[in-house]
């Protein structure tokens, strides 16, 4: 009586997930964090850079709407940010 081959599974290896750089941000040319620290950005400035640079790969139209909300923070408060 002729043995059984018993299959082997192959292992599946997975991009481990790191929650301080995650892809969203890491497979950019440029990681927005690194972008806004050198140009100085301020808050409501780097969170329109960070939903804009993210959003194709992580929330889609929520970051667009999130980046617009800030941009129109922005530009409603402009004489008491940039004064």
């Amino acid at each position: 009586m002729a043995r059984k081959k018993v299959s082997k599974k192959k292992k599946i290896t997975r991009k481990k997930h790191d929650p301080v750089n995650p892809s969203h941000y890491t497979d950019l040319k440029i990681s927005p964090i690194k972008y806004i620290a050198a140009n100085r950005q301020n808050f409501f400035e780097g969170n329109v850079i960070k939903y804009v640079s993210r959003h194709q790969k992580k929330n889609g139209l929520e970051d667009l709407k999130k980046a617009k909300w800030y941009l129109d923070f922005l530009i409603e408060n402009y004489d008491d940010i940039y004064s």
